[in-house]
């Protein structure tokens, strides 16, 4: 397969939407604060020192969850979400894949990261990693950190998995979004079991997670809660972002039992593409 062309590289969104993805975005991952994680990237795909300025991009790529298994989370997490978040997970791994071997078939070097590959090389304690997919996500322009951790969307609220490719290949890149728009909400806050959020704002290379939200303490009490609903100790709990005021406003725009288009993939097991 001949090399794309600088020209052609969006095409690179509409392949990855027809497979299910719901938004697609693409960083310019200069703008990352720690030029030591743009070495390791660096290192990584190119295996040589001889390349150590190579100009580095993003793909961040976002699957939304159903509408009518974000509207059953307002009391807590249930098996179909628990089911749902497994699927989507696996769904984004094959999407990551698939998108890195597109770019590596058209003469690029890319690095996928799914959670096979992050948990071997990225993984920097139980809740952080080297490059998070937030990070990508917000410098791909796909949306900002909310006060509840988690990456909010004006499409779907926060009711959407993430994951990435780290890739040489000369993508135009989208523009960052900078700043919160949360403003004086604090509903996830206030409906959070665990009391974990903290009500800051997100400040792009200045917040860090444990300055939004104690994780330790979310994921004991979702694990709790979500024995407690249906009998299967997990940390996924979900009422921060269902009550997200995005999240609503994109389930009041959802025809009930009517998923989006791209959500055709989303909660079924993940197949070869």
């Amino acid at each position: 397969m001949p090399p794309f062309s600088a020209p052609s590289l969006p095409d690179l969104k509409t392949r990855l939407k027809d497979l299910g993805a719901c938004l697609v975005g693409f960083a310019d991952l200069s703008r990352l604060p720690d030029e030591a994680v743009l070495h390791v990237f660096r290192r990584r795909l190119h295996d040589a020192p001889e390349k150590p300025a190579a100009a580095l991009h993003g793909v961040s790529i976002a699957v939304a969850f159903a509408p009518e298994i974000v509207a059953g989370l307002g009391k807590g997490p249930t098996r179909a979400y628990y089911d749902a978040y497994h699927a989507t997970n696996d769904r984004l791994d094959t999407l990551a894949s698939h998108g890195a071997r597109l770019l590596e078939e058209a003469g690029f070097a890319a690095w996928a990261q799914t959670r096979e590959n992050v948990q071997a090389r990225d993984t920097l304690n139980d809740y952080a990693t080297r490059l998070p997919h937030k990070t990508v996500a917000t410098l791909a322009g796909l949306g900002w950190v909310g006060k509840n951790a988690l990456l909010v969307t004006r499409q779907f609220g926060a009711a959407i998995r993430l994951t990435s490719i780290v890739t040489d290949a000369p993508l135009p890149c989208d523009a960052p979004v900078s700043v919160s728009h949360c403003g004086t909400c604090a509903k996830c806050v206030d409906i959070c079991p665990a009391d974990a959020l903290t009500n800051a704002h997100w400040q792009p290379g200045v917040t860090t997670t444990d300055d939004l939200v104690d994780t330790a303490r979310c994921s004991i009490v979702a694990a709790a809660l979500s024995k407690h609903n249906y009998g299967i100790s997990f940390d996924i709990c979900g009422k921060c972002f269902y009550v997200c005021p995005f999240t609503q406003k994109w389930l009041r725009r959802s025809t009930p039992g009517q998923s989006h288009e791209c959500q055709r993939y989303a909660f079924v097991a993940a197949k070869p593409l």
